[in-house]
Formats: C-alpha cells, structure tokens, sequence
C-alpha cells in the first residue's frame, strides 16, 4: 500500500496565528479544462549548461510539470528508467522535498541524466563520462575488506569478479576505461553527496551543497574505501603492473560548490550538481543554487515523466 504523503502548509487566521493546514503536495487542479503540454515540451530535454535553468520562462516548466504530473495520475507504482520501481508520490517529492529521497528515487534521475547528456554529446564529449546508480560505491566498498585482510605484498595479485571491470570498460572488447566516474553518495540516510573519480588526475572529487555538515576527517572515513580499492580496479581494467601498487586516490572536495543547509534538498541538488559537473565542469555548478532548485528541480521530474509518460 503507498501512503498518503501530507505536507504542513502555514496560513494565518483572523487572530494573526499560524494554523497548519495539511494539503496533498500532488494534489491536481479542481477545473475541468484540459491541461495541454506546451509544444515546447513535446521532444524536451534539460539543457547540459544549468545556468539555463535560471534563464527558461519557468510558466513553461510549471506548466509542462503540472501537466505531466496530472497525467500520471496518483497513488500509481510506476517501472521507471532501468526497472526501478517507484510511486508517483516518489516522483512528485523530486519537486515537493518533503521527505528524504529514497536511492531508487536517485537511481532514477542518474539514469535518466545519463540518458540526457548521451543525447546531447554523443561522440562529441569532450571526454569519457559514465554515471552509476547509488549501488556502485556499496559494491566497492564490499571490496575494501578483502583488501585490508591481504598481505600489503600480495595485493598487487589480487583478482576482480569479470563483471565488475566489464562496467568499467568503455567497450567490452577494450582495455580502456572512462576519463571521469560519477555516483552520489548517501551520508547516514541523512545527506547526499556527489563522487567523480577522475581518473588522469587520481582524484576522487566530493561535490558537496553543505561542507558544514561533514568535517574534512569524517568524510575521508567515509570514502577512503572508495580511494583505496579504486585504483586497484583501474589497473586490472587496463592491465597495469601487477608488480606496483596501486597509490590510492587523493580526496578533495570541491571548492566554489552553492551551499544549502536542507538535508531534503541534498538529493536534488546532487543530481543537478553531478549533471552540471559532468557537462561544464565547477563552473556549471557554480549555477545550482537554492534559488534556482525551484524551476531546476521541475525540469528534472520533467524528464522523468516524459519518458515515461510519452505525450
């Protein structure tokens, strides 16, 4: 059964007091009119340069929302992006926040983002990019383990379960893996991070909306098994030197990244921030801000919702 998800709306009464209402966040409009989607929105995309998001006339991302949205319908399980599971309601919250978002919620919109910035670039990026879903670091972490346990003498020898490297191979024929890796991270189911492992530089870059939150030694706890078993799985991708060790990659958050103190808004600020860094790089994050998750967040749902609900 999928809850009912009410939200606490503040209105004033006569006596000047806040009264809290309880509204339904997907609530549809009461007229009987059709809504139709603007034109605009029949073959929409989000634009791969965020600053965009400011620029749009967001009539039409409100539009094209809430007329998706009603479509849809609520109180619905819906199969989206790779057979991921999950009910309006999920999706609605992308725009609403008022609750945490699940990982299927994130593995969706990092599927649907892949999907976009393949549209966009093709053979022409710049370089190679590969987003993976919120299981990926669980995976490696999984790794780290039997890495502690092996002689630091032997770990050179170590072997890699065959799938795990085809994911990181461009091509499954090829010893080439990709140029920049990016997941996001869950903290605690409390907070959401953003991961590139770049791999020409070693660096596993921590693309944060709230740097207070987490101190320099505690996020290092965090992603060190990532930094140290990473490098171990490069080198088994492209046949490195077995009789070298591996250096683990150098943690570094990323400086210039829009702050914002609202663990709800973690989740989509990440993906936005993925996208924009994927794209443009710290100078396209520098454009997800909190004034512009608004409009920003409308257009990820967007994205979403026509792919599963074609128009």
């Amino acid at each position: 059964m999928i809850m009912k998800l009410l939200y606490p709306h503040c209105a004033y009464g006569g006596d000047g007091q806040h009264n809290t209402v309880l509204e339904d966040p997907c609530e549809t409009r009461k007229s009987k009119r059709n809504r139709n989607i603007p034109p605009i929105f029949n073959d929409y995309q989000c634009d791969p340069k965020i600053k965009v998001f400011s620029g749009q006339n967001t009539d039409y991302v409100d539009e094209a929302y809430s007329s998706l949205r009603d479509k849809l319908g609520k109180n619905k399980t819906l199969t989206v992006a790779n057979g991921i599971r999950v009910s309006s309601k999920d999706l609605c919250n992308i725009v609403e926040r008022t609750h945490q978002m699940p990982p299927k919620v994130m593995d969706a919109l990092m599927y649907y983002t892949k999907l976009d910035l393949m549209r966009k670039f093709g053979d022409s990026a710049p370089c190679k990019i590969a987003l993976f879903a919120t299981n990926f670091p669980a995976s490696i972490v999984k790794q780290h383990a039997r890495l502690t346990k092996t002689a630091v003498k032997d770990r050179c020898k170590m072997r890699f379960d065959d799938s795990a490297l085809q994911l990181l191979r461009v091509d499954p024929d090829c010893e080439m893996t990709y140029d920049r890796i990016y997941f996001p991270f869950n903290i605690d189911k409390y907070h959401w991070v953003g991961v590139c492992l770049d791999i020409m530089s070693a660096t596993l870059h921590v693309i944060d909306c709230n740097m207070s939150l987490r101190s320099e030694s505690l996020m290092k706890k965090d992603l060190n098994p990532v930094a140290n078993v990473f490098p171990y799985l490069i080198n088994a991708v492209i046949g490195g030197d077995s009789r070298n060790l591996p250096k683990p990659f150098i943690l570094s958050r990323s400086k210039g990244i829009p702050q914002n103190p609202n663990p709800r808004d973690s989740a989509v600020m990440t993906a936005l921030l993925i996208q924009a860094h994927a794209s443009s790089g710290v100078d396209g994050c520098k454009e997800v801000t909190p004034v512009a998750l608004h409009s920003a967040s409308k257009q990820l749902a967007v994205m979403v919702y026509r792919a599963i609900c074609p128009v």
